[in-house]
């Protein structure tokens, strides 16, 4: 499932949504904007979604299902302007066991780190 939204990221509903009936493990992970960056003190960051961020986004999901033994995939990613502590993405998968739970949450993650589709802006202190 893919989700692209200029709200906040609200966990409850989305826990419910993840299949689980053939799941040993579900593993979540939620990006947030960080406060300080490099020594610096974030405002906040501005992200813009470019036209194929949903393609680009489904094809994550394919590949982490295609490298993964997963039972479902959740990938949330947040746009606009947000301010520390503001979630940016999330990223669910759930699956028989652990091991390729936690594997393919973190390749979900690092994916989202190099996305094309997204650009940003990140705004600090003086």
């Amino acid at each position: 499932m893919i989700i692209i939204t200029d709200q906040p990221i609200d966990l409850a509903p989305l826990i419910e949504k993840i299949d689980k009936r053939e799941a040993g493990s579900v593993v979540f992970h939620l990006g947030v904007v960080k406060p300080n960056l490099a020594g610096r003190q974030s405002l906040g960051i501005t992200f813009t979604a470019q036209a194929n961020l949903e393609e680009e986004m489904k094809r994550i999901e394919a590949d982490l299902r295609a490298r993964f033994k997963l039972e479902d995939v959740l990938l949330a990613r947040r746009m606009g302007e947000l301010k520390p502590g503001d979630s940016i993405l999330l990223a669910a998968v759930s699956a028989r066991d652990r091991e390729s739970a936690f594997a393919a949450c973190r390749e979900a993650v690092e994916r989202f780190k190099t996305m094309s589709a997204i650009s940003k802006v990140e705004r600090f202190a003086e």
